[in-house]
């Protein structure tokens, strides 16, 4: 039967405290040495089993006083407990430091011109969702068109987007009438004998305006007159355009102006 290793007194071998004194009962593990409790099944130094080769059974003596332990023939040596390994984490690296700068794309002419046709567009947009306008108010567009047919197919085109057009078919008809309305745009349309219109656009633009933005004017020419053309450009035209002129012509011209449309049936088929 174990003693008690504080009184020496016997015990049975299921007991987990003295019956004299009330010292818990240990085990001494035989591999290690190392103190157990009598209720473990193995040592919790070195896992050996405790059951099977230390108790009563093994004939050793279990005690606490220090003057009463046996000489062993050999020395104990404790396993040293293993130190824990340090956690190493590696360094945090920004990838996009180390990456080089990616250069901007290069665009060539036409797609520098489509980005920026877009965003006036796009800022054209927002302003007239902003804007607060009246539906029953048609904005007033000079129409200056020697040729019949031309001047009603573009006066039908700016009907559509919900403007006036106002149609002259000579340039004395025009001037008499921007002194009697508020033009927010003006379309004039050249002729190979007519060399007036540019003195037309300088007195439109130089005009004074109750906004300090100047009047929006669309030149139209024919295929090939590459000269009134230039000669548009240098009067101060806003866009030259080559006829015949179709909806998505006068469309674009006007918001690349910045003229906004009071109505574009276009956005009926635009997701």
């Amino acid at each position: 039967m174990p003693a008690c290793p504080a009184c020496q007194q016997v015990n049975a071998a299921d007991a987990a405290l003295c019956s004299a004194c009330g010292s818990p009962l240990v085990l001494r593990c035989p591999s290690c040495h190392a103190i157990n409790a009598r209720t473990r099944d193995a040592c919790h130094h070195c896992e050996a089993p405790l059951r099977e080769l230390g108790g009563a059974e093994s004939g050793q003596l279990l005690t606490l006083r220090l003057d009463d332990l046996p000489e062993l023939p050999d020395p104990i040596v404790a396993r040293p407990a293993l130190a824990p390994l340090p956690l190493e984490f590696p360094p945090i690296v920004d990838d996009r430091l180390a990456l080089p700068p990616v250069p901007p794309p290069v665009l060539t002419r036409a797609e520098r011109k489509a980005a920026q046709r877009a965003s006036v567009r796009r800022a054209q947009q927002r302003h007239q969702r902003r804007a607060l306008v009246d539906p029953g108010v048609r904005p007033d567009v000079l129409l200056l068109e020697p040729n019949d047919e031309i001047r009603v197919q573009l006066a039908e085109i700016l009907q559509m987007f919900g403007f006036h057009p106002r149609q002259v078919a000579t340039v004395a008809q025009a001037d008499q009438l921007a002194l009697e309305t508020a033009f927010v745009a003006a379309f004039i349309g050249l002729t190979a004998q007519d060399s007036l219109a540019s003195g037309l656009c300088t007195r439109l633009r130089a005009a004074p305006r109750p906004s300090m933005r100047p009047l929006a004017v669309v030149a139209m020419v024919d295929q090939g007159r590459h000269t009134d053309r230039v000669r548009m450009e240098l009067a101060g035209a806003d866009e030259v355009l080559f006829r015949p002129l179709d909806r998505g012509d006068v469309a674009r011209a006007l918001e690349n102006c910045g003229v906004p449309l009071p109505h574009d049936p276009r956005s009926l088929n635009r997701p």
